[in-house]
């Protein structure tokens, strides 16, 4: 007997409550007889640990026997799905050195063609952290720059680490494979001087000025771990291209003096490559708010650019990454006057697709904390050109297939048919299921956007926060932050299926007016999910909120009778647009903010 990831998702949820079959089932997206499956296959491996009364699903063990038991759960009696099994061959292979195909077989229990199947799908994972999988003699390894698999080992272990002061906790292990990951972090760390490390990143703090933030302390502890670990194994780093320009830094001195105490004088490259990571820390107050900007400079960067140039979707999403990946480092060298390249290919710059990618860029640009450089526009260039050649393999259009079954058989319970034909067949099916963000409408410049179906709230909040922070001219800190804590509060409440949210902050705002935004999360034909909206405001003293609240009621009205009179159009793209139009209309009416048509 076993149990699976869905089962222990399962207990996951009934961990925070007692919960309805019917309401478990909405939310795994499952049937209520697989609920029941469920239950009794749990009860089956953990005597009576789930009680079903009136409906109501209640777990009779406490969070802390549950975690003891999960422990125990061996893993070859534990059936994870196929990025499950992933996650856990890339974290015994970086935290264990364990990569034998025999070994890895005994602990989960699978077939030879099973483990080569998940290491396909995870060499194309390791691809875009420009990292691959090398075969040997039964087994295999991790290939690639010392700089890169460093960095991996970082987040992979930052996954799993809640806190480092005053002692290092990790977070609740929900999965047999997560409780083994984190045992063997601990190991890592139990062999390294971690007390002597805290202090010295402490007293580099002090010494530059950095006054680091918490997520950056625990980010550099873990980093420098893993580079004490790379070094006691004789992985070393022995370059560095803006080697120069840190040495001259009236600092360099302060950080390497501190390192010295952990790190061999001698290695200095290993020395100059921590510095420059310490120097970033000093710059990161707004590190959240940064990265939102790059993903919304790069998201609509991509679709700036598919109109002048054809790339598909696999092509889009590869790119999306490596420019979410080397833009913010990019902005930290230009902050700096750090260069990479000394010289530059002029010829590049005559090219057709060049030039399209330097008017794509210009036209989102102004997201970035800095403009960028003739240097990083070359090197966006160069990431055009190299997914443009990357093979598109033949695959099945899921969204296509999906459709073709909604015609004859209606009653089928699309999501778990969805993920299972994924799990099953990873390399032959193209997901193209979900709105992508490359869609026309899915952020605009307008006070109205467009977000994914399964995209969480809190993310909904952030763009939110950034795009209100630009329409009135005050710091994104302003608006997160207070917003983020009502939107905590709040949350049962608006997962509980609240269409309108308000949120008032008095801000110094350049501009006098009010300002408001609609978020729409697209409605989902599939699990016939219909759509969602939230609305963001900001109001300055000087006006009040009795036109917004109008225009609000108005829509509502308007909304409801539409989806009365239009019951089985509520899901469609025709839906949505017709009701933003009326939206915009009431907005217009109550002249309560500049609608930008």
């Amino acid at each position: 007997m076993s149990i699976n990831s869905n089962e222990v998702k399962l207990i996951g949820i009934l961990l925070q409550a007692p919960n309805a079959l019917s309401k478990l089932a909405e939310e795994m997206e499952v049937s209520r007889r697989h609920i029941s499956n469920y239950i009794a296959n749990i009860n089956y491996y953990i005597d009576q640990a789930i009680s079903v009364k009136k409906g109501i699903a209640t777990l009779e063990i406490t969070r802390e026997q549950w975690a003891d038991r999960i422990k125990l759960v061996p893993l070859s009696h534990y059936r994870p799905m196929s990025s499950e099994r992933q996650d856990y061959l890339l974290d015994n292979y970086l935290f264990l050195e364990q990569g034998k195909f025999l070994d890895i077989e005994k602990q989960l229990g699978i077939s030879r063609p099973t483990l080569k199947k998940d290491l396909s799908e995870l060499a194309l994972r390791l691809q875009l952290c420009d990292l691959s999988i090398q075969y040997i003699d039964g087994g295999f390894t991790i290939g690639g720059t010392e700089k890169k698999i460093r960095h991996l080992m970082m987040e992979r272990a930052n996954k799993q680490v809640s806190h480092i002061h005053p002692v290092i906790e990790y977070c609740t292990p929900t999965t047999p494979l997560q409780c083994h990951t984190q045992i063997a972090i601990s190991q890592l760390l139990s062999r390294l001087p971690i007390k002597e490390t805290q202090v010295i990143i402490s007293n580099i703090s002090n010494a530059i000025g950095g006054d680091f933030p918490a997520h950056f302390t625990q980010m550099m502890f873990l980093y420098l771990s893993v580079s004490l670990s790379r070094i006691s194994k004789k992985f070393i780093i022995l370059q560095k291209d803006n080697a120069d320009y840190i040495r001259r830094t009236t600092k360099f001195s302060l950080v390497y003096d501190q390192l010295s105490l952990l790190i061999n004088e001698s290695l200095e490259y290993e020395h100059l490559h921590l510095t420059e990571y310490f120097f970033s820390g000093c710059a990161l107050d707004n590190f959240h708010e940064n990265q939102l900007r790059v993903e919304m400079c790069s998201m609509l960067f991509l679709r700036q650019l598919g109109q002048s140039m054809s790339l598909s979707q696999g092509q889009m999403a590869l790119l999306h990454t490596q420019l979410c990946q080397y833009l913010p480092s990019a902005i930290y060298r230009i902050k700096n006057h750090v260069r990479l390249q000394s010289t530059l290919n002029k010829e590049l710059e005559s090219l057709d697709d060049y030039q399209m990618t330097i008017q794509a860029m210009s036209t989102c640009q102004n997201w970035l904390p800095e403009p960028l450089r003739d240097e990083e526009l070359h090197q966006i260039y160069l990431f055009i050109e190299q997914v443009k050649q990357s093979e598109q393999k033949e695959q099945i259009s899921l969204r296509d297939l999906l459709g073709t079954i909604h015609k004859y058989a209606k009653e089928i319970d699309y999501e778990p048919l969805k993920r299972e034909l994924v799990n099953l067949y990873p390399t032959s099916f193209l997901d193209d299921t979900e709105p992508d963000y490359l869609c026309e409408n899915w952020f605009s410049r307008t006070d109205i956007h467009w977000i994914k179906p399964h995209t969480s709230l809190t993310h909904i909040a952030d763009f939110g926060a950034l795009h209100l922070a630009e329409s009135l001219g005050v710091q994104y800190s302003e608006i997160q932050q207070p917003l983020s804590k009502v939107l905590t509060s709040f949350f049962d409440y608006l997962h509980m299926g609240s269409n309108v949210y308000f949120y008032s902050a008095q801000a110094a705002s350049q501009v006098k007016r009010s300002s408001l935004q609609l978020v729409i999360q697209a409605g989902d034909m599939l699990t016939q999910t219909p759509p969602a909206y939230y609305f963001f405001l900001i109001r300055n003293d000087s006006s009040t909120a009795h036109n917004i609240l109008y225009a609000l009621n108005q829509f509502e009205q308007d909304k409801w009778l539409y989806e009365r009179d239009n019951e089985q159009d509520v899901f469609s793209e025709l839906s949505l647009t017709t009701m933003v139009s009326r939206f915009a209309k009431h907005l217009v009416a109550s002249e309560v903010i500049g609608y930008r048509r």
